[in-house]
């Protein structure tokens, strides 16, 4: 990339309709503890419960099995996903506690 045009990429503050900035909005910001934690045990027990459902319904008829284990695949493979996202989250720091620095503020 061109310094000069990342240079002036640097410089663009973002603000909404009311003339707030981006880091103002952002120091507004508070994280929902309890709500990250019910959604991350939500997850897991969907992923527990969809293996348990599977074991269940099995070894009935071969195309129903057919029918399980693409259906299965798609529901766990869909919950895996929501749970890898809130490791992805935590990987940028979403998920932690911490405060604005002169970096952060530069980086819009």
């Amino acid at each position: 990339m061109d310094d000069a045009l990342f240079a002036k990429l640097q410089e663009v503050t973002l603000v909404n309709k009311s003339g707030v900035t981006y880091q103002e909005f952002r120091k507004t910001l508070s994280p929902q503890w309890g709500r990250v934690w019910v959604q991350i045990a939500l997850g897991w027990l969907a992923l527990i419960l969809l293996h348990i459902l599977i074991l269940l319904f099995s070894g009935r008829h071969i195309v129903a099995d057919v029918g399980l284990v693409v259906v299965g695949a798609v529901l766990i493979g869909y919950v895996v996903a929501y749970l890898q996202l809130f490791l992805h989250e935590a990987a940028h720091s979403g998920l932690t506690l911490w405060t604005l620095t002169s970096r952060d503020m530069r980086v819009l």
